[in-house]
């Protein structure tokens, strides 16, 4: 998502395209569908950021394409796209920099290329984007994250760059893992910038706990799995009160909750039944 978000970013400045393509290499395009790696490249292209996007959006920008064959880029601009043809998968291929690799074409109504960009999704969220034309000699630059400001040019206070290292870090200076990574992120962004972040990867933990417990069905991808949340929040429920999974599974259907919330404490917006990563008790 965040390499589509990118492109369709950088395109706005150009001329409007008539056709656009994503081509995913090696992983990205043996595991593509499974994971919906086509869905979030579209999704980015579509203007939508990976931190923000709401999961209704996710669950049908495939479908209103499939029905409209038109794509919406954040200008406004209209492109048609087929699905079937446009996104290909290209598991046999491998970039030379890294086995996740992906490439967007942009092109006018005659052919011509108006933009073109290869990506390499490096693991951890970060995208790294090619910076030269050469296939077999790429250079690569790491791709912007939405956190702007950073200072990345500051030095850690604790530098590590393996397990043991960070653990001889700790042994020297006498902190806990959360405190030395603390310092290193305070080092280069506001106390009140990590607490809010902090807070909000556990509010998006949080979400993704109900939103797994609360549905049914079968998880997107075309493999055909089915969702086993509900039904194990609904079994531990019963396991722990000894009310029926069942009678959990009603009342958290009639509550807007799921069966998980029978086995945890109630929460609401700001309150939490343990710490926080930030440290701090907020309910």
């Amino acid at each position: 998502m965040r390499a589509g978000l990118a492109f369709t970013t950088e395109l706005t400045t150009l001329k409007p395209p008539s056709h656009v393509t994503i081509d995913l290499f090696g992983s990205l395009g043996a595991t593509g569908r499974g994971h919906s790696t086509d869905r979030a490249v579209l999704l980015g292209l579509a203007g939508y950021d990976p931190e923000t996007v709401d999961i209704e959006t996710v669950e049908s920008i495939l479908p209103a394409l499939a029905s409209s064959g038109m794509l919406t880029l954040p200008s406004g601009t209209q492109v048609p796209l087929n699905i079937a043809e446009d996104v290909r998968f290209a598991a046999r291929t491998i970039l030379p920099y890294h086995v996740n690799a992906l490439t967007i074409t942009a092109s006018d109504e005659d052919g011509a290329v108006i933009l073109e960009r290869t990506y390499y999704s490096v693991g951890g969220g970060f995208v790294m984007i090619q910076t030269n034309d050469d296939p077999h000699n790429p250079e690569v630059s790491s791709l912007a994250t939405s956190q702007a400001g950073v200072g990345i040019d500051i030095p850690a206070p604790h530098p590590f760059a393996s397990g043991a290292q960070l653990l001889a870090a700790c042994d020297a200076s006498g902190l806990s893992i959360a405190e030395l990574v603390r310092m290193n992120e305070e080092a280069v962004r506001p106390r009140e910038t990590v607490n809010a972040y902090l807070d909000r990867i556990a509010d998006t933990m949080f979400d993704c706990v109900d939103a797994g417990t609360s549905a049914a069905g079968i998880l997107p991808g075309g493999l055909d799995v089915p969702r086993r949340a509900r039904v194990l929040a609904g079994q531990l429920a019963e396991r722990l009160t000894g009310i029926p999974s069942s009678s959990t599974d009603e009342a958290g259907a009639s509550s807007g909750g799921s069966p998980a919330d029978g086995v945890r404490s109630p929460r609401a917006p700001g309150c939490r039944p343990w710490p926080t990563r930030c440290g701090r008790w907020t309910g």
